[in-house]
């Protein structure tokens, strides 16, 4: 990923965070074949000195069936992002020196996958899991509410991951290489538009 210092994102703790509120990836691998892309939820598990991502996919997905080991695999996680219209900006009605961008968050990690087709790893995941995402629900659903023997029979259908982080890169671009004056126009423009998370980022785009 290209990275302008003014976008580059340092602060690890800062993208393990991003990750955790943004946890649907974008999992590429390789395989012999060439590469394969899934869109897959997954959770982040820190162990000592180490963090690794953990998620299912249907038995069905050749993802694990033509995973090279020896091969890097890339998650990508993307948050707020928008199109940025150069009348957002003061400058432009003095000089019309401006032109459209994109402002996007995101966070490129790369390790090596391992595969689990164990039941207790898989329900110990699949609980985890749910309770992660139930989390914010009013009422939180649990995998102990479906039957046993309805869980049971859907686990073979079904193999786990673990992804261990080796490299991890993030990048918020949120106008910081404006002045505070387009800055801030681009804060108005994208709160026109109802995009409140966006402004929020060009406000603070930092990942800390």
């Amino acid at each position: 990923m290209f990275q302008p210092s003014y976008f580059k994102q340092k602060d690890n703790n800062g993208m393990l965070d991003f990750i955790r509120s943004h946890p649907l990836a974008t999992i590429v691998t390789q395989s012999e074949s060439g590469l394969t892309i899934n869109h897959i939820p997954v959770l982040l598990k820190t162990r000592q000195n180490s963090n690794v991502l953990q998620g299912h996919i249907a038995k069905a997905n050749n993802m694990w069936k033509d995973y090279q080991i020896e091969k890097e695999s890339v998650a990508i996680f993307t948050g707020p992002q928008s199109y940025i219209s150069p009348n957002w900006y003061p400058s432009k009605k003095r000089d019309h020196k401006a032109v459209p961008t994109w402002n996007y968050t995101t966070v490129h990690v790369h390790g090596q996958i391992k595969f689990f087709h164990e039941k207790n790893w898989l329900l110990e995941h699949l609980t985890n899991l749910s309770d992660f995402s139930e989390q914010n629900m009013p009422k939180p659903w649990h995998l102990s509410e479906a039957p046993e023997d309805y869980i049971n029979s859907m686990l073979p259908a079904i193999v786990g991951f673990e992804m261990e982080i080796i490299n991890m890169n993030g990048q918020s671009k949120m106008s910081q290489n404006h002045n505070e004056g387009n800055r801030q126009g681009v804060i108005t423009g994208l709160q026109s538009q109802n995009k409140k998370n966006v402004a929020t980022w060009v406000k603070n785009p930092d990942m800390s």
